[in-house]
């Protein structure tokens, strides 16, 4: 049997949290926007949607990076760990 493709769920995830505004790591008023990305650990994101209250959603997923963005309206609101699987090792 071939492993499942990750990718999909990883897209279901951060779709979830940019259209229901789950709680993470919130924004202070005045903070800058998602950045600094190095310092996130496994599991951690960052979720600002006060950046950008209304507008189209657009997720970028980077596979090299292993890391979720999510854009409204062209500004990067979160950003997510993602874990996308490789051979011999199954998301």
């Amino acid at each position: 049997m071939a492993p499942r493709p990750a990718l999909p769920h990883v897209l279901a995830v951060a779709l979830l949290l940019a259209l229901t505004g789950a709680p993470a790591h919130a924004a202070q008023p005045g903070s800058p926007p998602p950045s600094g990305t190095h310092v996130l650990k496994p599991g951690e994101f960052l979720w600002m949607p006060e950046l950008a209250p209304e507008g189209p959603v657009v997720i970028v997923i980077s596979l090299p990076q292993q890391l979720a963005y999510v854009y409204r309206n062209g500004i990067r609101i979160a950003v997510s760990t993602i874990s996308s699987g490789k051979d011999g090792h199954e998301t």
